[in-house]
């Protein structure tokens, strides 16, 4: 039987997962062990680390692999191409795809084809910080990593001394960046790629938690409601990207601030990958139409899929969205709305499995602690905007705080 290999079996891999085996795949799912929902829906488990391309393909060289495959995951992206290489498989270039996998070389990159990018620099250590000129605030994060780990606002070179040892520590590279703090709204741009032609799938808003000096999405929305020339300014910066580096097939998801004041922007990030969050798996369908894990398996199979640009023409843009949220550190004493929540009509995701009476809620610190996510589409924005807020007003649930006090959900 044909197997398809998908690295990753965290629950953002379960779309993807499920979808090949409604296409009658085997599948085998790689990832470390753990409390993986992917393991429990794969056909085979190997339970290896997914950038270990030797090992993963000492693994399943005996197996009649045709695909191999990943999705809403940056670390996973180039082992795929390593794979695909060793196992004769259709996929992207090695150098390519660890390019897009890296902050540091895409930007070295986007400068070189006139995308704009913040002012940025490399670090390694503690010495890297002493006696450089920098503007400050400024951003430092991993150069190779996802998940808003290790990510911090810093004020001060006493600031980066003090966080630049976590940061590191979620560096495969041993590798930060730090760059100049870019106020403006931040909004994701979704697409394709194929043989380095670029189609736009659509452009969301995004909306972030009120909590200092951490950075959480708290919302993305599609459509943008950002002006149309500030959209097809990105869209502009998108197929520069993609036509200088050429990847042969592959979902595209990337990150903007603009500044709508003086109509300047900055690309926070660029991924061959979908968004993660259901992104690619619900909100990108629900929105256009486009089937994007059919474009993504058919590339991944070496199926022609004809021009691109033609299936951009068949686009009918609607509304989806997801919101997530956080709860004060506690336990939790009530629950309430949960299952009318589940029902309303237009809601297709209600990950609300582990609010239960009980349940201990703590602090959050990345992306991936955020509770939910609640996933909804409509046919316009302003419709979307009612129902998030519906849902908003219908799911209440309250938390003990350690000092006995008090408190609800917290969605911006």
């Amino acid at each position: 039987m044909e197997s398809v290999l998908v690295l990753g079996a965290s629950s953002l891999q379960v779309p993807l997962i499920k979808y090949l085996k409604s296409r009658k795949y085997r599948v085998i799912v790689v990832s470390i062990p753990g409390n993986y929902p992917g393991f429990n829906i794969a056909d085979r488990c190997v339970y290896l680390d997914v950038r270990d391309a030797e090992g993963i393909y000492s693994a399943v060289s005996d197996e009649n692999v045709v695909a191999v495959l990943t999705d809403e995951t940056d670390i996973s992206v180039p082992t795929v191409a390593r794979l695909c290489d060793k196992l004769k498989l259709p996929g992207n270039d090695v150098t390519v795809a660890n390019i897009y996998s890296n902050k540091y070389l895409m930007r070295n990159l986007c400068a070189k084809v006139g995308v704009s990018v913040p002012m940025f620099c490399r670090m390694s250590s503690r010495d890297d910080v002493r006696g450089r000129s920098l503007k400050f605030p400024v951003i430092m994060k991993p150069e190779d990593n996802q998940g808003s780990r290790g990510v911090f606002l810093a004020y001060s070179e006493e600031d980066l001394i003090a966080h630049i040892d976590e940061s590191l520590s979620f560096s495969s590279t041993g590798n930060v960046i730090v760059e100049e703090f870019f106020e403006g709204k931040e909004v994701v741009v979704e697409g394709f790629v194929y043989n380095g032609s670029y189609v736009n799938w659509g452009i969301a808003d995004r909306k972030y938690f009120d909590i200092n000096d951490v950075f959480i999405p708290s919302q993305t929305i599609f459509p943008s409601i950002l002006s149309e020339e500030s959209k097809k300014m990105l869209i502009q910066a998108e197929v520069k990207i993609h036509a200088e580096l050429r990847p042969s097939f592959g979902m595209i998801h990337s990150e903007y601030l603009v500044n709508e004041k003086d109509g300047s922007y900055i690309l926070v990030e660029t991924a061959l990958r979908g968004g993660g969050v259901y992104i690619s798996s619900h909100l990108v369908p629900l929105y256009t139409g486009v089937d994007n894990y059919k474009y993504l398996l058919d590339c991944g199979l070496g199926k022609p899929i004809g021009d691109i640009k033609s299936i951009e023409q068949n686009i009918i843009r609607k509304a989806s969205a997801y919101v997530c949220f956080y709860l004060p550190e506690g336990e939790i004493v009530s629950v309430e709305g949960a299952e009318i929540l589940k029902k309303m009509d237009n809601v297709v995701v209600a990950d609300l499995d582990n609010m239960y009476v009980g349940g201990k809620t703590s602090r959050m610190f990345n992306k991936t602690q955020r509770l939910g996510p609640i996933v909804l589409f409509e046919d316009d924005r302003g419709k979307i905007d009612d129902l998030i807020k519906r849902i908003q007003n219908t799911l209440k649930i309250r938390v003990r705080k350690p000092d006995g006090s008090y408190g609800g959900i917290i969605w911006d």
